[in-house]
């Protein structure tokens, strides 16, 4: 099966956006990157307030020539207790995603479909590719193996790989689940990808030994794990991949992750002054030709993946008409979900419309009463005779004559 060197089979990701009602993602580009500039800012500047009351670092004083210098000791626990701090990203994403953009946590990429075998896979595959960059730099003379370590402590190991297992989830969240899918909801795919890589290498920026070799490595991690995000439609095989990529980096191979020197590992390798260009010096294994080869092939790898089918998307939200060409009607303030239709199931046969129920008989009226009963008619009173069918006179009121004295006798 030939699988095409373009994104235009992962829309469904994004389409799962498109068609919640109430998402609020916002359609310029431009104002986009600077809410996720002033979100990364707050996370920053929280993350270092926390770290600064709960493990503040040690710092080294010196005075040299009336000069007062400084110099800050990254140690283990320093190191180990900074991936920890990263869960304030991870909340702080979930406020603005859901809180803000108001969007599931689906469209993040978190789901219970394959979560686990995604994330077995994702351990596999990130301790795989830097096992071939280290290789591939032990082959090239960039390192040299100095045997193990003396001794492991368990205990610190532990916290570490937990510790790591949330930093990876918390930046593959950031940028892949919050960022990738913002930049991709209104536009391409592929600006979705190339937003989320550049701004993943630029807040690299203030690690130590950080070179242009450097960023270009950091743009292609942010491409490998926005397509695999892509590919699978789920975070969890590119948060393992990103954990314990950084994890066999500095626990394992004892080199440096992205400048800083974690300090508890299992193996010992050297850098080799002069192969700065192959295994990324003061940077890290990060900073060289050999994480470049490693993952331009991942990239590869996974553009030949086939897409992985997804659950059933939510009906499309209704077409909104222009206000001129709709009809002079009350329109519902909120779009009206499509109602299902019920099936119509086809009739039988032998009973093409509703079915005739039998009439009741009509039984025949009895001769005794064919008719109402006829009640009896009282006796009519006798015509008067014509001389009493006079009209009535009116009443007039009779005079009394005046009064006469009767005539006196005499």
């Amino acid at each position: 099966m030939k699988h095409p060197l373009n994104l235009s089979d992962t829309f469904i990701p994004f389409e799962r956006i498109r068609r919640e009602p109430r998402q609020k993602v916002t359609r310029s580009l431009l104002l986009l990157i600077l809410f996720f500039l002033l979100y990364f800012i707050t996370a920053a500047v929280t993350e270092a307030m926390i770290m600064a009351i709960v493990s503040p670092p040690k710092v080294d004083v010196q005075m040299q020539n009336g000069k007062v210098s400084g110099s800050m000791q990254v140690t283990p626990e320093f190191v180990r207790n900074s991936l920890y701090m990263t869960l304030v990203s991870i909340f702080l994403t979930f406020i603005y995603c859901l809180g803000i953009e108001k969007r599931s946590v689906r469209t993040m990429g978190l789901t219970k479909r394959r979560a686990v075998p995604d994330y077995l896979i994702g351990v596999l595959v990130g301790v795989g590719l830097m096992g071939g960059a280290v290789l591939l730099a032990w082959a090239g003379g960039g390192v040299t193996f100095e045997g193990t370590a003396a001794s492991v402590p368990v205990l610190s190991m532990v916290l570490f790989i937990i510790g790591w297992v949330i930093q990876g989830f918390s930046e593959e969240l950031t940028f892949r689940g919050y960022l990738l899918m913002s930049a991709g909801t209104h536009h391409s795919p592929v600006t979705g990808v190339c937003v989320s890589s550049l701004l993943f290498a630029a807040a690299h920026l203030g690690n130590d030994g950080i070179s242009v070799f450097a960023c270009v490595n950091l743009t292609l991690f942010g491409i490998l794990a926005a397509l695999l995000f892509l590919r699978t439609d789920s975070i969890w095989c590119v948060a393992a991949l990103h954990s314990f990529w950084n994890m066999a980096q500095g626990n394992v191979f004892g080199l440096k992750v992205s400048g800083i020197d974690v300090g508890v590992t299992f193996l010992r390798f050297n850098m080799v002054s002069g192969k700065g260009w192959l295994n990324g010096g003061a940077f890290g294994l990060e900073g060289g030709a050999a994480v470049t080869a490693v993952l331009v092939f991942g990239i590869l790898a996974v553009f030949l993946l086939p897409q992985r089918k997804s659950e059933p998307l939510p009906p499309p939200l209704p077409v909104q008409q222009p206000f001129m060409q709709q009809p002079f009607m009350p329109m519902p303030l909120y779009p009206q979900p499509p109602y299902p239709q019920y099936p119509q199931y086809p009739q039988s046969p032998q009973y093409p419309q509703y079915p005739q129920y039998p009439q009741y008989p009509q039984y025949p009226q009895s001769p005794q009463y064919q008719q109402s009963p006829q009640y009896p008619q009282y006796p009519q009173q006798p015509a008067q005779p014509p001389y009493m069918q006079q009209p009535a006179q009116p009443y007039l009121q009779q005079q009394e004559p005046p009064n006469q004295q009767p005539p006196v006798q005499q």
